[in-house]
Order: C-alpha cells, then structure tokens, then sequence
C-alpha cells in the first residue's frame, strides 16, 4: 500500500510540474523529495499511534470473541452429549 501511495504521489508530482507550474526550482525538489522519504514514516507512526490509543479496547474484543466461541463450543457438546428426546419440547396440538 505504500508502494502505490508513492507512486500516486510521484504521478502526481509529474502532473504537477508539465502541466501546472512550468519547471523545477530547488525549493521543489528539496520538498518532493522530502514528501516522498517522509510519507511511508508518518504513515507508519500513524498507524502506531492508533494502534496504542485503540490497544485496551482491541484486546477487551478478542477477549469477548475467545469468550463467546468457547460457550459456543461448550452448548454444541452439551447438545451433542444430549440423550434424544431430552431438550426438545413436543408440539401440544
């Protein structure tokens, strides 16, 4: 995903200098070739950083999964260890 990212950005950096802005100053090349090495960093800390502020409730979520496909499991045993005809209710009609 970072590798399309760049190259959306160097595509865009080409556009932008054809067709927008006739040439190249050293000022601009200093900044795209910041914005290029600086991008997949940001993108990287940001993703870190959601992951710290999200970390409690991530893991409160796999907790509550694990604990519902145990009990899952646990009624289809009890219903598999079931004699028949115990637990199932007979129409009254």
């Amino acid at each position: 995903m970072a590798v399309v990212a760049e190259l959306f950005l160097i595509i865009y950096i080409v556009y932008y200098h054809t067709v927008l802005v006739p040439g190249l100053e050293t000022a601009q090349m200093i900044f795209w070739g910041f914005m290029l090495l600086a991008s997949p960093l940001l993108a990287t800390i940001g993703s870190q950083l959601t992951y710290v502020a999200f970390a409690s409730k991530i893991e409160g979520l796999k907790k509550q999964a694990l604990r519902m496909e145990r009990e899952q499991r646990d009624a289809e045993r009890a219903e598999s260890a079931a004699p028949e005809g115990e637990g199932e209710e007979e129409d009254e009609d």
